[in-house]
């Protein structure tokens, strides 16, 4: 009953919601930022439709454009306040924070996860580890944007994990997010 929709091209947004995606059993459709829906994606959708009761594109109108969810929306048969809902931050790596923050009773474990935002092996394996333990994804950049600080100073996790070696995530950009939910994070 929840469908996430993903531009095929932007990698970050599709780990960001992975974790809560795995957890809720949930299909991540990719879409072009304008034009029609693939004959595939389109398929499917149609042998969904009426049983979707929550979507939602992942992504600023820059990423996929105000048509193109119209055209999910008619696919699945969702529109007024049941329409498809739009996630996102000023960049990927807040609109990761604001998917945390709309999941976070599905994200609800002490722990959060943290992996490199701008390459994708070792957010994709962790992932999968942040899905099994209900953890939400960080994806770290040099520095920690408002929204990533808020969120973690909101969030006091307890257990910090870093995938990646410090080429991906350095030991100062682990303790700054560390300091930030002042926490300590596991080696």
């Amino acid at each position: 009953d929840l469908i996430f929709f993903i531009n095929k091209n932007d990698y970050a947004d599709s780990l960001s919601v992975s974790p809560v995606a795995a957890i809720k059993n949930a299909p991540i459709i990719y879409l072009d930022k304008t034009g029609s829906i693939d004959t595939a994606s389109a398929n499917y959708l149609k042998s969904v439709k009426g049983k979707v009761k929550n979507a939602y594109i992942i992504g600023s109108t820059e990423v996929i454009s105000i048509s193109m969810m119209t055209n999910a929306s008619a696919a699945l048969g969702l529109t007024g306040s049941k329409a498809i809902q739009r996630i996102a931050g000023c960049n990927s790596h807040d609109t990761c924070i604001a998917i945390n923050s709309m999941f976070k009773s599905v994200l609800s474990s002490t722990g959060i996860c943290v992996a490199k935002g701008l390459d994708f092996p070792d957010a994709l394996a962790g992932g999968v580890f942040a899905a099994l333990y209900k953890a939400p994804l960080l994806l770290a950049a040099d520095r920690l944007s408002e929204a990533q600080t808020k969120f973690l100073q909101n969030k006091g996790a307890e257990n910090i994990y870093v995938f990646g070696g410090t080429g991906a995530v350095s030991d100062e950009l682990a303790k700054r997010i560390a300091d930030a939910g002042k926490t300590k994070p596991n080696a």
